[in-house]
């Protein structure tokens, strides 16, 4: 009997070959959306800080904190927040740019929020100079340490 002399692979080989191949790229996949919206999620949370130190210099040579109206105007921004990268009021996942960029009055994804009013809690649109309190808040993409928001308040 003659002895055949096999050079290929079996199906079996092969299909263990395409499982670990998938697998492999699914992981990577996996793993890269993960990175991705921590990267989001952290680049989030230093947006709301620079924001914060932008309101902040704003109170100390005012003395008090710009309305939502105010905030929302790309002229106040120019003039009131000199110096103020205005791409810092955009969400990472939103598809404003900084002239046309409105933050929201309640917590909301893709969209950063400025829930501002006066030291009664009461909203302060119709007089800016009665704002004196405020959250700065960036919905999170999943959970970052329990909380599905980022929350910073004005410094007192």
């Amino acid at each position: 009997m003659k002895k055949l002399n096999n050079k290929g692979f079996t199906i079996y080989e092969l299909l263990v070959v395409i499982l670990a191949v998938f697998l492999l790229s699914w992981l990577a996949l996996a793993t890269h959306n993960t990175i991705s919206v921590n990267n989001r999620n952290t680049e989030r949370q230093n947006r709301i800080k620079k924001t914060q130190t932008a309101l902040e210099q704003y109170y100390s040579k005012n003395g008090h904190y710009p309305s939502l109206k105010d905030i929302n105007s790309p002229d106040f921004r120019n003039t009131q927040l000199q110096g103020f990268d205005q791409n810092n009021l955009i969400d990472p996942l939103s598809k404003a740019d900084s002239s046309n960029v409105k933050l929201s009055e309640h917590p909301a994804s893709k969209v950063l929020a400025y829930e501002v009013t006066d030291n009664n809690g009461k909203s302060c649109e119709s007089d800016s100079s009665l704002c004196s309190k405020y959250n700065l808040v960036a919905t999170y993409e999943g959970k970052v340490n329990k909380s599905t928001v980022y929350i910073r308040q004005n410094i007192d």
